[in-house]
């Protein structure tokens, strides 16, 4: 039973590289598929009925786990933010306005975020997107290694997160239509 868990996660991970998986063709196509037929049995051990339409789709299955990894590594970068604001503040009206501050540009950019969905590659906007999302997280890091980090920044750099956020979720819901058929929207969104 260990092998074959181990098995299934190597698989997918190596599945998410698309180098590897082209160079080894039919025969990593073949263990792609013995492991997702291992993870149904898995599934059907725990008695869990996941009846998820829209992870049938293979490229689906991948922005999926990909928007897993990058949203919680977005998640980890604002608590880091806003803990730093209360480490250094001790202030909870300060934390108050930083998540004010990281929340405002949210709702703010929602609408404009939907016309440059509308209006350019959804792609190309989502991998920019990210590249920024990485960019705040190594500024984060390396502002907090050299003791640089202060209220003013931290602001800062909670208000460019939430520009990004606010700029990313409705791209990121619009590019779904682009993976999935018009039934499977719903299942997909949700």
């Amino acid at each position: 039973m260990k092998e074959r868990v181990l098995c299934l996660l190597s698989t997918f991970n190596s599945a998410l590289s698309t180098q590897h998986f082209q160079v080894r063709g039919a025969q990593r196509i073949e263990e792609f598929r013995s492991c997702e037929i291992l993870y149904m049995k898995l599934l059907s051990l725990f008695k869990l009925n996941l009846d998820l339409p829209a992870l049938r789709s293979r490229n689906y299955r991948l922005y999926f786990a990909g928007q897993a990894l990058s949203m919680t590594g977005n998640f980890m970068t604002q608590v880091a933010v806003l803990w730093l604001i209360y480490q250094l503040t001790d202030s909870a009206l300060m934390l108050g306005i930083a998540g004010f501050f990281g929340q405002l540009p949210v709702f703010a950019l929602a609408p404009i975020s939907g016309i440059l969905a509308d209006r350019y590659n959804r792609h190309r906007l989502l991998l920019l997107f990210q590249l920024v999302g990485i960019s705040i997280s190594i500024i984060l890091t390396v502002i907090t290694f050299l003791g640089l980090a202060n209220f003013w920044t931290l602001l800062t750099l909670s208000t460019l997160l939430g520009l990004l956020k606010g700029l990313d979720v409705p791209v990121r819901h619009a590019f779904v239509s682009d993976m999935v058929s018009r039934e499977l929207m719903a299942n997909a969104l949700a």
